[in-house]
């Protein structure tokens, strides 16, 4: 966790589709680029170590977020305004295992700068039923089968993406070729090596701001190969899903080194377990990475002079069930459970931010913008009694 706004960790958007294969799978496949020939770069801005990316419909402009583990999709409100034909309905399960039944239009034209996307399918999302993807204020996801027309780089710490029908190499020496395998969403999967274990089918996903997650039974042959050394637990709830249902979770983490990406080591990575595996942008924003669609490969390049940092955290985590602010989670040995802070317990004030009239994303722009070491809290427990708490962030990773 570089910083306490590594609780939103969104795993949110990694969707199995259960519809007709007949007409979700076959729907997707539609769509083309107008220009032949084309190299455009695009400034994007970030939230919560996501990339927003401005695309323009019908001369508007909109904010989609860039998720490489997703279809493209667009709000239920661009939907209201625009009308788009439906050419498929069916249902989707989320990566909480939700299902949530969809449309899916088709969008005639959407441009990121000069380059023309015509007649892309999306599914209709609400973005509102989970609060974390609602205060990204996203209209939209740029997904992947819209982002495989086209060659993709992608340099995080300049915030800026190139497109282009040509080829993307990168400068570094070390950089080579990483072959990767769409599926029948187009979602990027790749097959990896951390230090002597061999990862496959992990989803290179620009929708998660994790680092590496992994199933349960990954990551215990991991640490009975001794990769994974000391480990930690979190317990409670999250909702990482579209739909927002909050669901319990006993999962732990780590840190781990030498995850190859092609010939590039990435050190000091975070480690979780989940439902499958995830490469989120915690990873992959320290390096620049090229998604050639063309030659289905990736390339990395790792920025120079980056200095790890330990894992540094309160402890808890903050959700929202019926216009309430609780505690969502605890992880185990960690300074908020040392003072006795509970799951569940109410959340009336957090440092600055009084529950009583502030909102959820005020918490979520608060965490984004302050590097926060110490925590004044005042909590309501079971009995109703209000209690105050004061934190230190405490090292529990080096």
């Amino acid at each position: 966790m570089r910083k306490l706004s590594q609780i939103l960790l969104l795993t949110l958007i990694a969707f199995a589709f259960y519809a007709c294969p007949k007409h979700w799978t076959e729907a997707i496949k539609n769509g083309e680029i107008e220009q032949k020939e084309f190299n455009t770069s695009i400034e994007f801005e970030i939230k919560n170590d996501l990339i927003i990316v401005p695309v323009q419909i019908e001369n508007n402009t909109y904010h989609f977020l860039l998720d490489t583990g997703a279809p493209f999709s667009i709000s239920k409100e661009l939907q209201s305004n625009f009308n788009f034909k439906t050419v498929s309905q069916g249902t989707l399960r989320d990566s909480d295992n939700s299902q949530i039944s969809v449309d899916y239009v088709s969008i005639p034209k959407i441009k990121l700068n000069e380059v023309t996307f015509l007649k892309q399918v999306a599914f209709v999302g609400d973005f509102n039923k989970n609060p974390i993807i609602k205060c990204l204020g996203i209209d939209g996801i740029i997904g992947s089968n819209m982002m495989r027309f086209c060659n993709w780089k992608i340099d995080s710490k300049n915030k800026k993406i190139q497109i282009s029908n040509e080829e993307f190499k990168l400068n570094n020496h070390d950089s080579i070729k990483m072959k990767f395998k769409p599926n029948r969403q187009y979602s990027i999967k790749i097959n990896t090596h951390l230090g002597k274990s061999r990862i496959t089918n992990l989803t290179l996903d620009y929708g998660s701001n994790g680092g590496l997650t992994v199933p349960q039974k990954i990551y215990d042959t991991l640490k009975n190969r001794t990769i994974i050394k000391e480990s930690l637990l979190e317990y409670g709830v999250a909702s990482s899903g579209l739909g927002g249902k909050l669901k319990n979770i006993n999962r732990k983490f780590s840190r781990v080194d030498s995850l190859a990406l092609g010939n590039v080591i990435s050190n000091n990575v975070r480690i979780k377990t989940g439902k499958s595996g995830l490469l989120g942008t915690e990873v992959l924003s320290k390096h620049i990475v090229a998604i050639n669609w063309s030659s289905q490969s990736l390339a990395f390049e790792k920025y120079p002079y980056e200095i790890e940092q330990p894992f540094k955290t309160f402890g808890l985590k903050i959700g929202i069930k019926n216009n309430s602010y609780f505690v969502s989670a605890i992880v185990k040995n960690s300074p908020a459970e040392k003072a006795g802070i509970e799951p569940n317990m109410e959340v009336l004030n957090f440092n600055h931010i009084d529950f009583s009239n502030a909102s959820y994303c005020d918490y979520i722009s608060y965490l984004d913008t302050n590097k926060v070491e110490k925590l004044q809290l005042v909590l309501k427990d079971k009995s109703g009694v209000n209690q105050e708490f004061t934190l230190e962030k405490a090292i529990m990773l080096q």
